[in-house]
């Protein structure tokens, strides 16, 4: 069973805070000393263990440093549990932390964006329809292409025709 020693770093960065370093024990040959990424004051963190200040925010500060530090050493002891002796490593561990730390961010799929003209297209694809009114529809659909246009040219550059703007009285974008 791995075991895991808590220490603070002898050097401090420009605020005062010392990194807490983590000795991580898989046998009685192999231990890693690794850094944890989490700063904290030197009086806040004495023989191993946190002080409890009186100071509400500080009171804070130390209880967030505490659970994530908790759950960096629940995940440590995961890995060395789950994973043979003989992979687990220095570089092998910072990379699981590393991941752990900063999970990498899921692609959500980006759906195509349905214009205006596009929806019109699937209409004359799906519709059951003559060829002279296809012909009558893409001439229509050509006029407010070239409106869109206009308009773009002449003032508003980020136009583009929308299916909720047109209304029943035929006043598009009257608001």
């Amino acid at each position: 069973m791995a075991t895991i020693k808590r220490a603070l770093s002898a050097k401090t960065n420009p605020s005062g805070r010392a990194e807490i370093m983590l000795r991580v024990s898989v046998s009685h040959s192999v231990s890693h000393r690794i850094k944890s990424g989490l700063f904290i004051k030197k009086e806040l963190f004495k023989d191993n263990k946190f002080s409890n200040p009186r100071d509400p925010e500080l009171k804070k500060e130390v209880r967030d440093i505490q659970d994530r530090l908790e759950a960096i050493e629940k995940f440590l002891i995961r890995i060395c549990e789950d994973t043979p002796l003989n992979r687990v490593t220095k570089d092998f561990l910072l990379t699981q932390l590393d991941l752990f730390l900063n999970p990498p961010a899921e692609e959500t799929p980006v759906a195509p964006e349905v214009t205006f003209f596009n929806i019109f297209e699937e209409y004359i694809t799906k519709k059951n329809i003559s060829e002279w009114r296809i012909r009558h529809l893409r001439v229509l659909k050509r006029a407010l292409m070239r409106y869109e246009l206009y308009v773009r040219a002449n003032g508003d550059k980020r136009y583009k025709i929308q299916l909720d703007d047109f209304t029943v009285d035929g006043k598009a974008g009257a608001d």
